[in-house]
């Protein structure tokens, strides 16, 4: 295989970017899936819930019912994309269910709904069903997006591993952001 230079791997990255699918993956599900999980699951919400008396024990519980939703729902998501020829349906349940997931989370600080007797288990529960909730749904965007990205055309004219490889890199802004946000 060829060695690119720095500036011939920007410029590749460029071209990548300009084809309309791989450009909407990345803004609409890859950035942002890193960002959800880097700024909410692993920065913001143990601060929350260390702010809201939650033990750091059952913190870390917490983000592993994450990491193993993700293991879990991965496994089913990589059968799924193999079983159907469009991985848009996928990505876009998954999409939803993080979106779905973080409100859930948000709604475990809704004082109407967490007001009572149980308010500390009732927002236990909303965090911990909304943590799985982001968990499946990334497990269901892991799995099938960079088959998703290495289908464009872009990946067609260039190749597959250096689209995939690109995405990769590309969606670690996520990681970037999400804590600064």
């Amino acid at each position: 295989s060829e060695r690119l230079s720095s500036r011939e791997i920007w410029r590749e990255i460029g071209w990548m970017l300009r084809d309309q699918q791989f450009r909407r993956t990345i803004l609409l599900i890859g950035i942002p899936a890193k960002a959800v999980l880097t700024g909410v699951v692993l920065f913001a919400m143990p601060l929350l819930l260390h702010a809201k008396g939650f033990a750091q024990a059952d913190i870390g519980q917490i983000t592993m019912i994450y990491a193993a939703c993700v293991i879990f729902a991965s496994t089913y998501a990589a059968q799924l994309a193999d079983q159907t020829s469009d991985t848009r349906i996928i990505l876009t349940f998954g999409a939803v269910l993080t979106a779905a997931g973080l409100a859930t989370v948000a709604a475990s600080g809704w004082q109407p709904l967490i007001s009572g007797q149980h308010s500390q288990s009732v927002a236990a529960a909303l965090v911990v069903f909304g943590i799985a909730m982001v968990g499946v749904a990334h497990g269901f965007i892991n799995a099938p997006v960079v088959t998703h990205v290495t289908e464009t055309m872009v990946a067609r004219r260039i190749g597959a591993s250096p689209v995939g490889a690109a995405y990769r890199f590309l969606e670690r802004i996520g990681h970037t952001i999400g804590p600064i946000i």
